[in-house]
């Protein structure tokens, strides 16, 4: 969930307000502390002998004495992360993943007759899967519409149109989910068009 916390800009110092209290100055370096929302993705708890007095769990120090083992445990909530990287990287129409953790890089979507664009479609998504591209292919039987409200929605960074249209001048639209201009690259120039989502995928 959410949480204010007090953050020192001096040494990086920060702790939850509830921890801390109203302080106004850092326990640390004494500079003006400053309230900061964050979200909590990870856990990290001191367990002390909770569990290891009941099991008496021990082990021998470096003089032979026997003393409980004192536990601690940390953990990242991949859920949690999942929420953060949403409630940051968002606009009114959905998410826009940032490429390094989307589950697709591509999404694939074809509008059309799928006797006439099936098989196009079909040998893009192999071309760009067998170059190391993973790709969200959207062929269901709706409207052109929904298609591309629901890629917005789900927001893969990039988002590739097959058409009749485009079919016919051997092209295929491309478009980055946060930019608004659509560019053309030729049918058989997919190899270079994957080349260049690797790259911005890997810098």
């Amino acid at each position: 969930g959410e949480d204010t916390i007090l953050v020192c800009s001096k040494c990086n110092f920060g702790a939850n307000i509830e921890k801390l209290g109203e302080k106004e100055n850092c326990p640390v370096c004494k500079s003006k502390l400053l309230k900061k929302r964050a979200i909590e993705v990870g856990h990290i708890f001191s367990l002390g002998d909770k569990y290891t007095l009941p099991l008496k769990a021990t082990f021998k120090d470096k003089d032979g004495k026997e003393k409980l083992i004192l536990m601690g445990c940390y953990g990242i909530g991949v859920g949690r992360l999942m929420a953060t990287i949403v409630e940051v990287w968002h606009d009114s129409k959905g998410i826009i993943w940032p490429q390094k953790v989307a589950p697709f890089d591509v999404h694939l979507i074809s509008i059309g007759s799928l006797k006439k664009l099936g098989k196009e479609a079909q040998r893009i998504e192999k071309e760009l899967e067998g170059l190391g591209l993973e790709v969200l292919y959207d062929d269901r039987k709706v409207s052109p519409g929904e298609k591309l409200i629901d890629a917005d929605l789900i927001g893969i960074p990039w988002r590739l149109v097959l058409s009749e249209k485009t079919l016919a001048k051997n092209k295929i639209e491309v478009k980055r989910r946060e930019e608004e201009r659509l560019k053309f690259f030729d049918l058989n120039k997919i190899q270079k068009l994957a080349k260049i989502l690797l790259k911005e995928k890997n810098d």
